[in-house]
């Protein structure tokens, strides 16, 4: 009885000094906020992005924190950082209007404008230029309506005596079901490879993008802070990147920030 009553009070009062640490955390958070705010009003940008870095750091996230974030490096000179955080405040709240405006401001501030010429054959092979270039919904409209025919051909069967009708329909259902099965492996590839992809934004000023994942590879292109890169596999501390217009290589992990 007595063991039972201690680990009772033992759990009360781990409770009651959770809730007091967690108070005492929102407290501190509240107070480094306002700190925050007051250096960014007096003008001192790398004041305020440090103290509100520290929070995201220390576990605090939110789309006013990460637009606070950005708007400070932003001011501060800080382009990746910047569109960074921008980046990570529309993630949180997609119908941020005031980020949308700023990140837009802040993209027009980059060295790289790449474009994406249609018109140009870039590095990506036809199967790679499908999966990037085409969404989710066109691959289920085409897989959808194959199937369905493939189920009807396989119940049509049934009914059908003559022979060489049976013959037709068995080239007919191999015919759908091979379809079906292609087009069906291509939506699930799209959907849990390529809708699952992540992006990063280049930090560092300048960078350069080698062909391989190590500094004694050949230089590539470069890349400058704000540009917006889709990210490929990793192989030790270096992550491979895609640009829109399909250019791709690897950069140091340190260069880039993961949205």
């Amino acid at each position: 009885m007595k063991t039972a009553i201690c680990f009772a009070l033992a759990v009360v009062i781990l409770l009651i000094s959770g809730h007091a640490y967690c108070d005492g955390q929102s407290a501190d958070a509240e107070k480094r906020w306002k700190e925050a705010s007051e250096a960014y009003l007096k003008d001192d940008y790398k004041s305020a992005a440090a103290i509100w870095q520290d929070l995201v750091n220390g576990g605090h996230n939110g789309a006013d924190l990460h637009y606070n974030l950005a708007c400070a490096y932003h001011r501060a000179g800080k382009l990746g950082y910047a569109v960074l955080n921008y980046e990570k405040a529309l993630a949180d709240d997609s119908d941020c209007a005031d980020c949308r405006t700023n990140l837009e401001l802040a993209l027009k501030l980059q060295r790289d404008q790449v474009v994406k010429d249609e018109n140009t054959l870039d590095e990506r092979g036809v199967l790679e230029k499908l999966m990037q270039d085409s969404k989710a919904d066109t691959f289920a409209y085409v897989f959808l309506p194959i199937f369905l025919i493939a189920c009807f051909s396989i119940l049509l069967r049934r009914f059908v005596k003559s022979d060489s009708r049976r013959f037709a329909m068995n080239i007919v259902i191999a015919v759908f079901c091979l379809a079906s099965l292609l087009s069906g492996s291509l939506l699930a590839w799209k959907v849990f490879h390529y809708e699952k992809q992540t992006y990063a934004v280049v930090l560092a000023e300048e960078s350069a993008v080698k062909e391989g994942p190590d500094a004694n590879f050949k230089t590539l292109f470069t890349v400058h802070e704000g540009l917006k890169v889709r990210l490929g596999e990793t192989v030790d501390d270096w992550r491979q990147i895609w640009l829109e217009n399909g250019l791709n290589g690897y950069l140091p992990a340190s260069d880039i920030g993961e949205i």
